[in-house]
């Protein structure tokens, strides 16, 4: 539903994660809160704006055609880097294959 859910472990409040794509200005993940409720992201594994089930949300379109992605999850955490090689061709191939915008999708 325009977004990409990247897991950290539960009970982690994650309300001020940051991440940088592609080597990018870091971004606070919540500056993005309006635009994930605006598509409806993910209320089935807990709303957005719940921070305690351990999910960085970032909208795809921030990722569409990224290479990578660095999340810190929690400031006391160290950042992560997460490949995205082929995340376009699995988001294709994913509507190809009948999922629709409905579905999520959990990295």
């Amino acid at each position: 539903m325009g977004a990409i859910g990247f897991r950290f472990p539960k009970g982690w409040n994650v309300s001020n994660a940051a991440y940088r794509v592609d080597g990018a200005s870091p971004r606070r993940s919540r500056d993005d809160l309006p635009e994930l409720i605006a598509h409806s992201t993910s209320v089935d594994r807990g709303p957005v704006d719940h921070a305690a089930m351990g999910i960085v949300w970032i909208p795809y379109e921030a990722l569409e055609t990224a290479k990578v992605v660095t999340i810190q999850p929690r400031p006391d955490k160290a950042p992560r880097t997460r490949r995205l090689d082929g995340l376009a061709k699995l988001h294709d191939l994913a509507l190809e294959h009948g999922c629709t915008p409905e579905h999520s999708f959990v990295e």
